[in-house]
């Protein structure tokens, strides 16, 4: 019986120890739900704190960890490091296998000859901001190590953190940056810098804070190397990007729980409308950098949050899958404000286009709920295969999609689109089962309000297309929600829908000229008259005869649209 009950005893322990050694990786290495594991802050109570007063030229200390070389000074040991003053020079911590914090109090470094702070080797570093800090570095270094070229560098894992304020002017390169992990808990940051403001090779993970940043590139994880790193994960903060190029930029993928994200790449949409005109760029331009809000190389998902991006390219742009649950956005874009080159995935939240080329894009577009109004001066919404690559037609971020590849699903949410090309359009096919959806299309015969290559099966919600007659099309005739259809003069007056009663079933005020009304709702039933009011007048009445009831002549073409193989998908 003993040596049964101390046999149970091993078992026990065996499995606490493997459960120990194990559950990082049982719940922090799971991708599909986008948890990363970061590096654990020190505890540094036990530490030894030393004090260290920064003199100008001079730098006052008795403690031995330091080393002290004219206007250098070196830290080569563990502890807590309590900087206060003036210098015009550098802080160096090269102490390998270290954990190393300094707390920069009312800190003032001007560096002459490379970073304000340069930590050549530590196991971890933690800077703790206090009260108001100031950090500059030369405009060119003379360094052994010529890879160092920002104020704050470090080779190892590199934790920021305090209440106080940091400003950060960047002379040579870069602001802050990690060659391994990045982590920002709190602290109120001012980055000015040629190139990065914020780089973490293997990853960037922001608890909050306030940043802002005006910079070439803003915040960027970069590990090409690894595809577990080279991400970004955002719980929280103030961040007001100001950007030559992009504003946050992940590697791999890029997580954010909520915060505030003002956002301004490339001088914003105006710069590329200037530049390039409503359609067109010359593709012959040696400007190839990319000037997007929000990217990411693999994945990104929005939890909640607040966003307002005015950028010259993209808006958001993954070259996999963009997930979206809650937030509010509100974007203008040169491109495409949300861009997937994969799926694109729309749960929640407000979003408002207030200019693009095309409001919507990805090879899968899923809109599940959410309120989404486009203002577009292409597609409306693109469900198209392909990535976001010119192709040589020189033709502005119109892509090269595969033809009949893209399918688009709308499961809920209030979708209004206010478009100069097709409204829903999908190279392959449309699928409709709930939710609200207006279209305000096309003008010009070259588009219509309804666009797709295979099939539009509508089983569901409510929606009201109208633009031009010239490519429209009707739902699919396997539709099951009955479908009403009115050709008319091109006018411009309220529409209103009522029934055999008299009641309204939809109204609404275009803001230009349509000949092409197409409608359905759960209202239309099979035997029934409904009305049709341009204005106060009633200008046609159609009775639900079949799935798709027509009234007027027209050149629509329902189900398939067959196009010469050579013409162009956008």
């Amino acid at each position: 019986m003993k040596k049964l009950f101390v046999v149970v005893i091993i078992v026990i322990l065996l499995i606490i120890s493997i459960y120990l050694c194990l559950k990082d990786k049982l719940f922090l290495s799971d991708t599909s739900e986008n948890e990363y594991q970061v590096e654990e802050s020190i505890d540094y109570s036990n530490y030894e704190n030393k004090t260290i007063t920064l003199n100008e030229t001079s730098i006052t200390s008795d403690n031995k960890s330091i080393s002290i070389d004219e206007s250098n000074l070196t830290i080569t040991e563990s502890g807590v490091y309590n900087i206060t003053g003036t210098l015009n020079g550098s802080i160096i911590v090269d102490a390998s296998k270290c954990n190393v914090k300094l707390v920069l109090n009312n800190t003032n470094i001007t560096s002459t000859n490379g970073p304000a702070i340069n930590i050549i080797s530590a196991k971890n570093v933690t800077i703790e901001f206090v009260g108001d800090n100031y950090l500059e570095d030369s405009s060119s270094y003379t360094l052994d190590d010529t890879k160092v070229d920002a104020v704050i560098y470090s080779k190892a894992d590199l934790v920021l953190t305090g209440n106080g304020k940091v400003t950060i002017n960047g002379n040579y390169s870069d602001g802050i940056v990690s060659k391994d992990t990045l982590t920002i808990e709190s602290g109120e940051y001012d980055i000015k810098a040629i190139n990065n403001g914020i780089k973490g090779k293997d990853y960037v993970y922001i608890v909050d804070g306030i940043f802002t940043i005006e910079t070439s590139d803003g915040i960027k994880s970069n590990n090409d190397e690894d595809v577990s790193l080279g991400y970004i994960v955002i719980e929280n903060g103030t961040f007001n990007i100001n950007s030559a190029n992009d504003g946050i930029e992940a590697e791999t993928n890029l997580i954010i729980k909520n915060g505030t994200f003002n956002i301004i790449s490339g001088n914003g949409y105006k710069e590329a409308k200037t530049n390039y005109g409503s359609m067109f760029i010359n593709n012959s331009s040696t400007d190839t950098e990319s000037k997007k809000g929000i990217k990411a190389g693999n994945s990104i998902e929005i939890t909640d949050g607040t966003f307002n991006i005015n950028s010259y390219d993209d808006g958001v742009h993954s070259n996999g899958d963009i997930k979206i649950t809650l937030g509010n956005f509100n974007i203008s874009t040169g491109d495409d404000a949300l861009h997937a080159d994969n799926k694109l995935e729309i749960n929640g939240g407000d979003i408002n286009v207030e200019y693009s080329y095309e409001g919507l894009e990805g090879t899968e577009i899923y809109i599940n709920g959410g309120n989404i109004i486009i203002f577009s001066t292409d597609d409306g919404v693109n469900a198209a295969g392909g990535n976001d690559s010119s192709n040589n037609t020189n033709e502005f971020r119109r892509d090269a999609f595969s033809s009949s590849t893209g399918t688009l699903y709308i499961n809920g949410g209030n979708i209004t689109i206010n478009c100069s090309g097709d409204g829903l359009d999908a190279n392959g096919s449309i699928y409709m089962t709930d939710g609200y959806v207006i279209v305000e299309g096309p003008t010009n015969a070259g588009n219509g309000a309804l666009d797709y290559d295979k099939e539009f099966k509508l089983t569901g919600g409510t929606i009201l297309a109208i633009g031009s007659q010239g490519m429209d099309q009707d739902p699919s005739t396997n539709s099951t929600q009955n479908i009403l259809h009115f050709n008319t003069n091109n006018i411009n007056s309220t529409i209103t829908i009522t029934d055999s009663n008299d009641n309204e079933l939809i109204s609404y005020t275009p803001s230009k000229n349509y000949s092409s009304i197409v409608y359905s709702s759960s209202d239309i039933k099979k035997g029934e008259t409904y009305a049709l009011k341009l204005g106060d007048n009633i200008y046609a009445s159609l009775t639900s005869t079949d799935i798709i009831s027509k009234y007027g002549s027209t050149n629509n073409m329902n189900g398939t649209m067959d196009r010469p193989n050579n013409m162009m998908r956008r």
